[in-house]
């Protein structure tokens, strides 16, 4: 019993990371390369113990969907650190265009 325990609280960790790792891809590209990399890193050793498990529980099915959603996850935050945005698009604007700290749209 205490075995599905730790199973179930690892799969509770696993979602957790997963929303996690999409909140900081819907903050692209305002995410924090750190962030990213920090996620990334956490999803693979969740893809390796996912490749791992054995409980009688989980079928071949939901497994392999656990690993198909790590694996689209982790394709996000990989283009991302591959093609990041450039270090400071604010201070490359027009300072006409700069109010009170504020970038503002042209009216």
């Amino acid at each position: 019993m205490a075995e599905r325990d730790n199973i179930q609280q690892f799969l509770s960790y696993c979602h957790g990371l997963c929303n996690e790792s999409r909140f900081i891809i819907t903050s692209f590209p305002n995410a924090e390369i750190p962030a990213v990399e920090k996620v990334a890193h956490q999803l693979y050793a969740v893809r390796t113990i996912i490749h791992g498990l054995d409980d009688p529980y989980l079928s071949e099915a939901q497994v392999e969907a656990m690993l198909d959603q790590v694996d689209d996850l982790l394709r996000q935050l990989e283009d991302f650190l591959e093609t990041p945005p450039p270090p400071d698009a604010l201070g490359a604007l027009p300072t006409s265009w700069i109010w009170r700290g504020r970038a503002c749209s042209m009216t």
